[in-house]
């Protein structure tokens, strides 16, 4: 049985004609995937410094840094798997792994639809979905947020099952696997799926039935990330999934069992440990700020408005604007069914908690459109809907315009062009006086530093749980633009290094790197701006360098 007529099993009864159908969007979603992945010769950041290294020291066996406890593992997994069997650079893994998990969202995403609003609205809001610039762009640059529209469409579509019937056991394990598949890569999610699972508790016991459905998926949920929180547990001394958490832990832990009063002075202090003892152990948590101690940083009026701004623009607003049109006319309609409000709570609930887990952790006005738009595709149902309600009225107006083969013009059309705007990024980088500045400075430093550099190739760095160290060298330590200089200089790069790093990257006229003796080894001009590169002398050390 296909993947795609397990699913026609699971939500309807003709299974066969949505597989066809599921399966061309498939094909199309994998297609457009990878064309972006082969065009994209430049890592986004987050690839460079965390996602491609850790891919590939998981193809090679070092399991110390193909984990870190503030960066959930699934992604990186997935793609050090393609490392391991294609024998290919992180980069390539990175790219491949997320193609496949945009393309596979075709099937939960498809089968939702068609549960919700029937086949047609099915076939476009899917194609929607595929054709959605920004998650090619994320496909195709390597990043793992497609991984988090895979995981709440599961879950959106186990919900809409149970909203018909809270006893259809087997719903409850697809509801358990998109929570895994969430949990294990985006930690956001956390809060989002823990309220979702106390909202599917209470709907069984409210359906007359102890809830020992959803206990028995809640276990086989743990059971499925088990191996993260193992993994962190051995790393920090915590079983969550995201360092972040155990800070918080830690902080319960203190309020709930607060240190001793220090003695009086009357008291001796202990003795000093001899000569060459080992100092107590401590935790990598240790000494660390707690989320939430300092105040909220400052902002002005215009940061605001851009805040505003990008909550808004998280709904992507080219397929969300018409998904809210139609929300409201079928409310007005008397239309709007239970199920659309389960998946429109999903959609606005993910919003809003995203929203407030930034605001309340790291206590500045800060959001990405990357962190919102992932969950956008479960609305694009709604704007299927208003397209073929708009297609539908444009045809009695002027049936003889708007035929078939006028249809097909416009959907070729919407596909180059969305896949343009995917593409968008890539094409600056060589259009763009400053990002191709940019990408030439990146890339022909990069050359230099990899010619330049005669010293070991690893190190053990020290755990740091809230940023990732590769152990390649060379390790350069960059201003924010270069970030990708490392990594492809065969090495990694950092924006601070507890060891000093070997190169240092700084802008002309500022003051020699600390924990030297540095060597000024080449300047060098990119896009206004003057650059100075330093080089530490050869039995130096690793000690201090920070930007």
């Amino acid at each position: 049985m296909t993947i795609s007529a397990l699913w026609g099993k699971l939500t309807a009864p003709d299974g066969w004609v949505a597989g066809h159908k599921s399966i061309a969007l498939f094909l199309l979603a994998l297609a457009l995937g990878l064309g972006l992945a082969a065009i994209n010769v430049f890592p986004a950041p987050d690839v460079a410094t965390r996602y491609a290294p850790m891919a590939e020291a998981f193809a090679a066996g070092e399991w110390n840094y193909a984990f870190h406890p503030r960066i959930p593992m699934l992604h990186q997994t997935l793609a050090g798997c393609f490392c391991w069997l294609f024998g290919i650079s992180g980069f390539a893994g990175c790219r491949l792994a997320a193609v496949l998990v945009f393309a596979l969202c075709v099937f939960p995403l498809y089968s939702l639809f068609r549960l919700v609003w029937g086949e047609r609205a099915a076939w476009v809001g899917t194609f929607l979905y595929v054709i959605c610039a920004e998650l090619q762009q994320i496909a195709g640059e390597g990043l793992r947020d497609n991984l988090k529209t895979l995981a709440v469409a599961l879950v959106a579509l186990a919900l809409v099952v149970l909203c018909r019937n809270a006893r259809r056991t087997a719903v409850y394990g697809l509801l358990a696997l998109g929570t895994a598949i969430g949990v294990t890569s985006r930690a956001d999610l956390v809060v989002v799926l823990f309220l979702i699972w106390c909202a599917v508790g209470v709907w069984e016991i409210a359906s007359r039935s102890f809830p020992w459905r959803t206990l028995a998926a809640a276990v086989l949920a743990l059971a499925l990330m088990l191996p993260a929180l193992l993994i962190n547990w051995k790393m920090i001394g915590y079983p969550v999934p995201d360092s972040r958490y155990a800070a918080l832990w830690q902080k319960v832990e203190l309020r709930l069992n607060p240190p001793l009063a220090a003695p009086p002075a009357a008291v001796p202090a202990p003795a000093a440990p001899a000569s060459g003892a080992e100092p107590a152990a401590e935790s990598p948590l240790e000494a660390l700020e707690v989320p939430g101690e300092s105040g909220f940083l400052p902002f002005s009026f215009g940061e605001l408005c851009d805040y505003v701004k990008t909550f808004f623009e998280g709904f992507y607003v080219w397929f969300g604007v018409p998904a809210l049109l139609a929300v409201i006319g079928r409310i007005r309609r008397r239309e709007f069914s239970r199920e659309e409000g389960v998946i429109a709570a999903v959609v606005v609930g993910h919003a809003v908690l995203v929203a407030a887990q930034i605001l309340v952790h790291d206590r500045y006005l800060f959001l990405s459109t990357r962190y919102l738009t992932p969950v956008a595709p479960l609305a694009f149902g709604w704007s299927a809907l208003f397209g073929i309600r708009a297609w539908e009225e444009l045809k009695r107006w002027r049936p003889q315009w708007f035929t078939p083969a006028v249809l097909r013009g416009i959907l070729a059309f919407l596909v180059l062009a969305f896949t343009g705007a995917a593409a968008g990024p890539v094409i600056k980088e060589h259009t763009s006086k400053k990002k191709s500045a940019l990408y030439r400075g990146n890339v022909e430093l990069a050359g230099w530093i990899a010619a330049d550099y005669r010293g070991p190739r690893y190190f053990e760095p020290e755990l740091d749980p809230f940023e990732y160290f590769s152990r390649k060298l060379p390790q350069v330590v960059v201003p924010r633009r270069f970030v990708q200089t490392g990594y492809l200089a065969g090495g990694s790069s950092c924006r601070f290094a507890r060891g000093g790093g070997d190169y240092v990257l700084l802008e002309k006229g500022e003051p020699a790197p600390a924990g030297g003796p540095w060597d000024m080894v080449r300047e060098f001009r990119c896009y206004r701006h003057d650059y100075q590169l330093w080089k530490k002398r050869p039995g130096a050390g690793r000690e201090g360098a920070d930007l």
